[in-house]
């Protein structure tokens, strides 16, 4: 008897890649125990991490009670940590979410409909993409009556839009001349019907992978803003923002846990977004090798 071939779904056929992907993996745990971690911080530690404190605990070393020490004001580093986690994870969603809405629409309809709106759309991005990101997106936030986390994150926003722009609107442009929608047209379908029921759906493997990759990038200019002072204010427990207060009270030499601990989280995380987002592009590419 003939063997019948197995027919997979395209879902198989992205859980069968995935699995091959070592970066992919890795980066899919280091997220899952991050957002994991970062949505349990209010539950298990409900108080708040950035005022409860006792002097007399002040910088006490790593140990079984306090797993990463303890800062300037008693405060245990682990739970600011932990705090610093929702924080981070709630400015890179909502940042990256934000421009990935904005960016996509306007670069579908530049690659879709062109003309003199492509023309301009297309010299915006060109010079808000000849800044570099974080000198943007400090320019912004210098430029806010009072820096704090909310300026922090409508930065970030601006400085990933004009990415996305030019992705999306590559990925029509790629798309738009292809046999399917040249028989949609012919058919007389509406173009804004085309564009979002035939193109946006196949255009949008790259942006979802940019999206990963960009909450990695939004997590470095947080921190990089708290950092500079243009950021989440003390005594908010933001990684980059405690790292500041440790270098401004010199406390890196005395109690280097004050830094390495902050810093650590931040290597973390953006490792996990790194890999998961070189993970998804092996596997969502169309061109990979099953």
């Amino acid at each position: 008897m003939l063997a019948t071939a197995k027919i997979e779904t395209p879902f198989s056929i992205i859980r069968r890649r995935f699995r091959k992907s070592a970066p992919g993996k890795v980066g899919l745990v280091l997220t899952v125990l991050f957002i994991a971690l970062a949505l349990l911080a209010p539950v298990l530690r409900p108080y708040d991490a950035s005022m409860d404190g006792n002097l007399s605990e002040k910088f006490k070393p790593p140990s079984l009670q306090h797993l990463m020490g303890t800062d300037d004001l008693g405060r245990d580093i682990a739970v600011r940590v932990w705090h610093g986690a929702q924080i981070s994870l709630r400015v890179g969603v909502i940042s990256v979410s934000i421009a990935l809405f904005i960016g996509s629409f306007f670069g579908f309809l530049a690659g879709f409909f062109g003309g003199w709106f492509d023309t301009v759309l297309g010299w915006i991005t060109d010079l808000m993409l000849a800044f570099p990101g974080t000198l943007l997106a400090i320019g912004i936030v210098a430029i806010s009556p009072k820096p704090s986390l909310e300026t922090t994150l409508l930065a970030i926003s601006i400085v990933q839009i004009p990415i996305y722009i030019r992705l999306a609107r590559g990925s029509v442009l790629g798309l738009r001349d292809l046999e399917y929608v040249q028989a949609a047209n012919a058919l007389g379908a509406n173009r804004l019907r085309v564009l979002f029921k035939h193109l946006v759906p196949n255009a949008l493997t790259p942006l979802l992978v940019q999206a990963t990759l960009s909450i990695a990038t939004a997590t470095l200019e947080t921190a990089g803003l708290g950092f500079l002072g243009l950021g989440a204010q003390p005594p908010t427990p933001e990684w980059g923002t405690m790292i500041a207060d440790a270098f401004r009270g010199a406390y890196w030499d005395s109690a280097p846990w004050t830094t390495i601990f902050p810093g650590l989280a931040i290597l973390v995380s953006v490792l996990g977004y790194n890999l998961l987002g070189d993970g998804l592009r092996d596997v969502l590419d169309p061109r990979a090798v099953n």
